[in-house]
């Protein structure tokens, strides 16, 4: 029985601590209930080193609720969208996916790509995310806020980009091409697929 509940307890403290950060940016300030909130956080995981449980569950509900509230607060969620940098175009696409909104994230990707690579992109991203999560769209922007950005120029109109989510280093699983087309930047790929025969041919290269 405890091992359930010690079970339970982990699935509920690692969405809530992931989406902590988002907290804190939701309003661009920290503002009392962001403080409570990180309050309870560190209470809960004091208490579950003592293995006490039933008092880690009861702290993380109260966490909970203020996140919840934080919510009904907030304004309806819709995904970023400007393709004015490499950065943002890959911010964009990134929303756009975790909110299920595909013809946004078709927009943010080259005139190249099919438009059926990018809808299997899409529900690749939606099946990495939770149930519980993905069913509140608006924990997710929240926490995609929290992605910081970084580019290496490649050549002529183009860019490597790194998305990033706190804590974390460089790795090719979110390393994006973005090229330039006509007046906005598009993703071209991901680094990963970039030198594959198979993509070569996707997007019409020999």
């Amino acid at each position: 029985m405890r091992g359930k509940m010690r079970k339970e307890i982990l699935t509920i403290g690692t969405v809530l601590l992931v989406l902590c950060l988002g907290l804190y940016t939701s309003a661009g300030s920290q503002s009392n209930e962001a403080s409570e909130f990180i309050k309870l956080l560190s209470e809960a995981e004091n208490y579950f080193l003592d293995e006490d449980y039933d008092r880690v569950k009861m702290i993380l509900e109260k966490a909970r609720k203020i996140l919840e509230q934080q919510i009904k607060l907030s304004q309806k969620t819709e995904a970023f969208f400007d393709l004015s940098t490499p950065e943002n175009a890959v911010k964009s696409f990134l929303e756009s996916a975790f909110l299920n909104d595909e013809d946004t994230a078709r927009k943010c990707w080259s005139k190249r790509v099919p438009d059926y690579w990018v809808s299997v992109m899409v529900l690749a991203m939606q099946k990495e995310i939770k149930k519980d999560v993905q069913e509140k769209p608006e924990l997710m922007k929240l926490a995609v806020k929290t992605f910081r950005y970084e580019r290496m120029w490649t050549g002529v109109k183009s860019y490597y980009v790194w998305a990033m989510s706190p804590g974390e280093k460089r790795s090719e699983g979110l390393q994006f091409k973005v090229v330039r087309e006509n007046s906005n930047w598009k993703i071209l790929a991901f680094k990963a697929w970039e030198e594959e025969d198979w993509f070569k041919a996707l997007i019409g290269e020999k």
